[in-house]
């Protein structure tokens, strides 16, 4: 396919991205608790040892159990506790693409392949994952990404980055022209407010934001043309649910498929706005749109060209109907249980004009 789109190289960021490093700590604070140590002391010292004058990054647990002078341990702390859901299937979809695979992260190397290895993803390093730390707290991982993984002659193929960090995200999408980035949300942590997230998957080279990476692979499945100029539709959905938490499905017979409510995102309208507008003519309810949830990826054909389709989607609360508002498009409408809705959003139907997004994925 002329000008079809290869991911030249996939860029993994380690913490809070792959695994749940918070969960370590939490881990090691704990068996300090237990050692007699206040909160306040326990502070100090990790601050203590994840730093030294030169600033670099320095933190490990023998530098952690030094500063405090307590042994810590790693024993306790289970794989399934510390992979991010997705984790393992992610990195081994690379390799099976046979796509140069890195895992580039901020901190010493040796706590890093410790870390990965209490996470049950050592075994990558052995099949083609290469991992570069960087212990310089300045400069971060940009320089990382930018001598090693980020090629800016564009024409080689672009960069896939998956990382946690808004901040860092946007700084690299806006340094390099061929780095696209999928965002792994951790929702507990309390740095980024939702509306940073909700700001930052608008930009047209981010291909999705998810809690874990079960729906990581999307990125690398679908079809893309005209790199580095990809046609992209954006638009916006949502997951309403009435008091007894059921969930609004439409349904179209010409097509025989089922949907949530959504539709294009106009160029004056933010993604609220847009889901709001969007349910309500479709189904006559007058919702308000609440936390973005995630995105799904799909791609669909037009005038021989492949459009890049990223759906964004919100939860929405019904403050009241006006089933007078008339709709065409859809001949059922109706709240259904979670069970029965993923059952109808998973058939994916006859004719697929405008892609197929795996929304019963949505639904927990």
């Amino acid at each position: 396919m002329e000008n079809a789109m290869k991911w030249h190289t996939v860029v993994f960021d380690l913490d809070n991205t792959l695994i749940r490093t918070e969960r370590i700590k939490q881990h090691f604070f704990a068996q300090l608790q237990d050692a007699g140590l206040d909160d306040a002391t326990i502070a100090k010292a990790y601050t203590e040892a994840m730093q030294n004058e030169h600033g670099e990054n320095t933190f490990s647990r023998e530098r952690f159990s030094e500063v405090t002078g307590v042994p810590l341990l790693l024993e306790g702390l289970q794989e399934n506790q510390l992979q991010v859901r997705g984790a393992s299937d992610a990195l081994q979809a690379c390799i099976n693409r046979g796509i140069p695979t890195y895992i580039v992260t901020l901190g010493t190397e040796d706590w890093q392949r410790e870390k990965i290895a209490i996470s049950g993803l050592a075994h990558y390093l052995e099949n083609g994952v290469t991992l570069i730390t960087t212990t310089d707290t300045h400069i971060g991982k940009s320089s990382a990404l930018k001598n090693v993984c980020v090629n800016e002659n564009s024409n080689k193929g672009p960069v896939l980055l998956i990382n946690d960090k808004p901040d860092e995200t946007a700084e690299l999408l806006g340094k390099h022209r061929n780095v696209y980035a999928y965002i792994r949300r951790e929702i507990n942590d309390k740095r980024y407010s939702p509306s940073i997230f909700a700001k930052l998957i608008q930009h047209p080279r981010i291909l999705g934001l998810q809690n874990d990476l079960e729906n990581f692979s999307e990125c690398l499945a679908v079809e893309y043309t005209n790199y580095p100029d990809i046609p992209m539709h954006v638009s916006c959905g949502a997951i309403v649910k009435d008091t007894y938490g059921k969930i609004l499905v439409l349904g179209r017979s010409s097509t025989s498929t089922y949907h949530l409510p959504k539709g294009t995102i106009d160029n004056n309208d933010s993604p609220k706005a847009t889901v709001e507008r969007e349910v309500l003519e479709e189904s006559g309810y007058v919702v308000l749109a609440q936390e973005l949830i995630a995105t799904r990826l799909s791609s669909y054909k037009r005038n021989k060209k492949n459009i890049l389709k990223k759906t964004i989607y919100f939860d929405a609360a019904v403050m009241q109907c006006d089933r007078t508002i008339p709709d065409d498009e859809h001949d059922s409408c109706e709240f259904l249980s979670v069970t029965d809705a993923k059952n109808r959003l998973a058939t994916q139907g006859a004719h697929i004009s405008l892609g197929f997004e795996r929304e019963d994925t949505l639904l927990s």
